[in-house]
């Protein structure tokens, strides 16, 4: 796993900020103040810079401790013992702070002005630490192998993970995040929880030993218990699996008829396999897309009966946590339609995931930049960065991730000398909410006219319309389903692009959209819709 490159290190070209009066100097480990250097310990210079990089926000201990000591640590939180520390360090007071408040219940935030260097935000001056190609990633999710370039979430990170935590330790183990259309749930679970509960140790004593993945948007209807049962025999401990792959089958057919023999099956592997250790950790589920319960028409009640039966079947295992993810306006329909869900998020294990504030779309922006060895133009006229002109773009729209990630990642295509992302380019694009449609015109206007007269097959074998709702979601197509070569060009060509996603479903080749943003942004796409809604 790539693990993320601790702040200390991002800084090391930085040679100074400030911070009020207080000149610091992170790649030193010290502060001057009126001439005095005092030396500060890697942790305390990693809090304050993380709390100068977002100064005048409130920053909970949570999160200090999941983007610094990442979980590995035993015992008392050591947030307010180094908060503490750094203190001292400073001459600082809590009752009547200069630099450090302490906010009730809430946490930490710098109460002194401080102002960075322009080669902080640039990145300009440092060598890149990542070089594993773009550290954008298009429409696709981010996934545990960019867990080092995911960032901005640290808020929602320590929120997601303080209520696993409360729903474990309340017996229900079942977390149900809801989330618009494009505010990165899915990136969220793959490049940060998972890698922070998979890691050795796990997060703060919740330990995943074991992770599956189940994207319930890849089900067609009447197989989503097999999929769920092909999914949970990628489960393994200590190398073995809990479930052999020619068990699936039987698997599939415990999970609808006698759900105490699935249950048996895992606390028997967690005590041959785990012994005494198995009191700290558990098998985790992650369940994607489960707005298709009742988004996709060929899943029916009958589905829905199952999958309510198997969850908490399998959330009542005590070495079993679950987290589904759905898309919030399907929300309320999935907790009416699937039986006992209800019960298994009771309690607080339901979140409704954010759109990240602006502070935290600068990080998502400059932060992988600075890392790759990037920069962004400033219009030396109007001294307008291109880094700020995306960051306010994205807080103002809706599907701002995924058309910001593609937007920064045909940026990076189209990098100047010297790694410079320019404004120039941004403008041919068409700007945040251009860059999207237009590379998906492009794409179409270059096909002969035989496979562009094929788009309508083809949206309407990739487009959900119900005619109860206004949203739009796309469902899996497997090849064998296109019934003509123009219309597999077309396909392909969007995969080639990626703006579909070909992979494996069920089994069988097939694509899909990289993200339903596609849908919206892309006017034959938009239109198609509502014409034949």
């Amino acid at each position: 796993m790539h693990q993320r490159i601790d702040r200390i290190k991002n800084l090391a070209s930085v040679s100074q900020f400030r911070i009020g009066a207080l000149l610091v100097q992170p790649d030193r480990l010290s502060i001057v103040r009126d001439g005095v250097t005092t030396a500060l310990e890697p942790r305390m210079m990693e809090v304050l810079v993380a709390l100068a990089e977002r100064a005048g926000e409130v920053i909970s201990a949570e999160q200090l401790l999941i983007e610094i000591w990442r979980g590995t640590f035993y015992g008392d939180n050591p947030v307010h013992k180094t908060i503490a520390q750094l203190r001292r360090r400073l001459g600082d007071r809590s009752r009547e702070p200069d630099y450090i408040e302490t906010i009730r219940k809430r946490g930490y935030r710098l109460a002194a002005r401080v102002t960075f260097p322009d080669d902080y935000r640039s990145g300009l001056p440092r060598a890149a630490a990542w070089t594993e190609g773009s550290p954008y990633v298009g429409l696709r999710s981010f996934d545990q192998a960019h867990a080092g370039v995911f960032f901005g979430r640290g808020r929602a990170t320590a929120e997601l993970l303080a209520t696993l935590r409360e729903q474990v330790d309340s017996q229900r183990r079942f977390v149900l995040v809801s989330g618009a259309s494009g505010c990165g749930k899915t990136s969220l679970l793959r490049a940060a929880v998972m890698p922070l509960l998979q890691q050795d140790g796990g997060f703060d004593g919740l330990h995943a030993l074991s992770s599956v993945y189940f994207d319930l948007g890849a089900c067609r209807g009447g197989d989503l218990l097999a999929r769920l049962a092909q999914a949970l025999c990628g489960w393994s401990l200590l190398g073995r699996p809990v479930f052999l792959e020619t068990e699936a089958e039987a698997l599939e057919r415990q999970l609808r008829d006698a759900p105490g023999q699935v249950q048996f099956r895992i606390e028997d592997a967690f005590l041959r396999m785990t012994g005494h250790r198995a009191e700290r950790a558990h098998l985790l589920l992650v369940v994607d897309h489960s707005e298709a319960v009742v988004a996709e028409p060929a899943i029916d009640a009958r589905d829905r009966s199952d999958f309510g039966a198997a969850m908490a079947a399998l959330c009542g295992c005590r070495h079993v946590a679950a987290i589904a993810i759905t898309r919030s306006d399907f929300y309320p329909r999935l907790i009416e339609a699937v039986p006992g869900l209800a019960e298994l998020k009771a309690g607080d294990g339901h979140i409704d995931l954010l759109t990240p504030r602006l502070g935290e779309i600068g990080q998502i922006i400059r932060a992988p930049a600075a890392l790759a060895g990037l920069s962004f133009e400033e219009d030396p006229e109007s001294s307008i960065r291109l880094d700020d002109v995306l960051r306010d773009a994205a807080a103002e729209h809706p599907d701002s991730l995924p058309l910001l990630q593609h937007t920064l990642q045909a940026l990076y295509e189209r990098q100047e000398e010297g790694g410079v992302l320019s404004l120039r380019t941004y403008r041919e694009l068409g700007g945040l909410e251009g860059a999207l449609a237009h590379r998906a015109e492009q794409v179409f206007a270059a096909l002969p006219a035989s496979a562009q007269a094929s788009l309508e097959r083809v949206l309407a074998a990739l487009i959900v319309i119900r005619p109860d709702s206004d949203a739009i979601t796309a469902r899996r197509v497997l090849w064998s389903a296109l019934d003509d070569a123009a219309a597999r060009e077309l396909a392909e060509a969007f995969v080639r692009a990626r703006l579909f996603v070909g992979e494996l479903s069920g089994g069988e080749p097939g694509f899909g959209v990289a993200h339903e943003a596609l849908l919206r942004q892309w006017p034959r796409a938009r239109e198609w819709a509502g014409d034949n809604r």
